[in-house]
């Protein structure tokens, strides 16, 4: 009867322990699955950042475009008055040639 207590007692010290050791070994992979989480959020957080500065470097070059465009506009505003003004000077030149 001692036999058998004891034999189960080793037995049940023996699932104790195999239990214990399946237990280290799911607290590791929580461990590194929480590892991986962690540098996944990084990562994200990284890439936000870039896309924040993308994001406000696309709205300067949007602004600048539209400078350019406004300047653009102005320089073949100015051509014409210009082109106008030549037409006039030659009118007038040709007026006064004999």
């Amino acid at each position: 009867m001692v036999g058998k207590v004891n034999d189960i007692v080793s037995g049940i010290a023996a699932a104790i322990e195999e239990q214990t050791a399946v237990t280290r070994e799911i607290v590791g992979n929580v461990a590194q699955a929480a590892q991986g989480i962690e540098e996944v959020s990084t990562n994200i957080n990284h890439s936000s950042t870039a896309v924040t500065s993308i994001s406000k470097d696309i709205g300067q070059v949007k602004r600048s475009t539209e400078d350019i465009s406004a300047s653009s506009a102005q320089v073949s505003s100015s051509a014409v008055e210009l082109s106008k003004l030549s037409e006039q000077i030659k009118r007038l030149v040709d007026r006064f040639r004999v």
